[in-house]
């Protein structure tokens, strides 16, 4: 008995946490002096008095100047890009497990009761379409399609217009996963992604149809914990052909999307997706260390271990850098080329758990307390 009730809390920190059970974070280096200054140009809360932190990763999305964001309550609200202001605000009346997503002339989230919901930019909802469970990964629109995965381990296809379903896979779910964030991606004719087995797999946007797969990590151990292998951190496109993927099992992937064969494999793995730069692949290890590889021969050439175990978020290219946030709230920046720390920015008091968005010169910083924040680099 004691046994499983040692299992079964080991699952839900596992589900609950999106990593690996709880390790000690390192703390920062008190005599840490940035060498990139930032501007935290405006901040705007998104709901008042919206009690405990929200640790899913939200994202705003951009349409033209306006911002867009949501916070798991259901506030919604709309900004100026430029100044924060406040244009538009609504209260979807429901529970919110993530979002958002936009084609440019709507915007789509998923709810907790497992539905995907897109409205226009008035605040009218459009459609509704039940998914098997609710989504955790932000949908991806191409074309007149919108895919989704779910929770359940399934990718979903509806039609942008009506909701109505027209294709549906399942790739099941391991007995335990860490239940990530990946989202699809569409190059060459095809539309790719991860999923919680390891895999990542190849199909046919228009019907579904399976194209290659391949598996991303090697399973070891015998305990279920042991043999954890998510894929979860969304696949790369790089240079329109090859796809970067990387798993929790300690292994990326560099794969030919024409073929589906692997074409050079990085002992690093990670939930995180990789941030690809001309002579860097930057890698989140399982652990929070951030790691420099070369995409020529997968050699490492710089690590960072001074925010083990910190939970940072899915990283960003900005202005040639390296963004991404903590779970205790900090914004760092690091150079690629060097593998340096250059800059950190407290952000959000109660953490940051979304990938930050880049528009522009400007990077967008959800937090967990429900605040968005702009930043600029000073000099740039």
């Amino acid at each position: 008995m004691i046994m499983r009730w040692i299992a079964v809390l080991s699952v839900l920190t596992l589900v609950g946490c999106g990593s690996a059970p709880y390790q000690t974070a390192a703390e920062l280096d008190p005599t840490f002096e940035s060498r990139v200054e930032l501007s935290r140009d405006w901040t705007r809360k998104l709901q008042e008095n919206s009690g405990f932190p929200m640790r899913q990763p939200f994202a705003p999305v951009v349409i033209a100047n306006a911002v867009y964001a949501v916070i798991n309550t259901g506030a919604l609200a709309q900004m100026s890009l430029t100044t924060g202001q406040l244009e538009a605000q609504w209260d979807l009346g429901e529970s919110v497990s993530i979002g958002l997503a936009t084609d440019g002339t709507s915007l789509y989230w998923g709810s907790e009761n497992g539905d995907m919901v897109a409205m226009d930019l008035s605040g009218s909802e459009l459609w509704r379409a039940r998914l098997t469970s609710r989504a955790l990964s932000l949908p991806i629109i191409v074309g007149s399609v919108v895919y989704v995965q779910t929770q359940d381990g399934y990718l979903v296809a509806l039609d942008q217009k009506t909701g109505q379903q027209l294709w549906v896979y399942d790739d099941g779910v391991p007995r335990l996963t860490l239940h990530g964030d990946a989202s699809p991606v569409v190059a060459n004719g095809q539309l790719m992604t991860s999923f919680a087995s390891g895999r990542v797999v190849s199909f046919d946007p228009a019907t579904g149809d399976q194209l290659w797969s391949q598996n991303v990590g090697q399973i070891s151990g015998r305990s279920d914990l042991e043999r954890l292998n998510d894929a979860d951190g969304s696949p790369v496109i790089v240079n329109g052909t090859l796809l970067l993927a990387s798993s929790y099992q300690g292994e990326t992937l560099l794969i030919d999307t024409q073929t589906g064969r692997t074409l050079t494999r990085y002992n690093v793995g990670s939930r995180h997706g990789v941030v690809p730069f001309a002579d860097t692949l930057v890698i989140i290890d399982n652990d929070d260390v951030i790691v420099g590889v070369s995409p020529k021969n997968g050699e490492q050439l710089w690590s960072i271990d001074s925010l083990k175990y910190r939970r940072l978020t899915d990283a960003v290219n900005w202005q040639g850098l390296v963004a991404f946030g903590d779970s205790f709230g900090w914004l760092h920046l690091v150079d690629p080329v060097s593998g340096d720390l250059v800059a950190r920015f407290p952000s959000d008091h109660l953490g940051l758990s979304g990938k930050p968005v880049v528009e522009g010169n400007i990077l967008l910083v959800q937090g967990d307390s429900g605040r968005l924040k702009a930043f600029s680099i000073l000099g740039r």
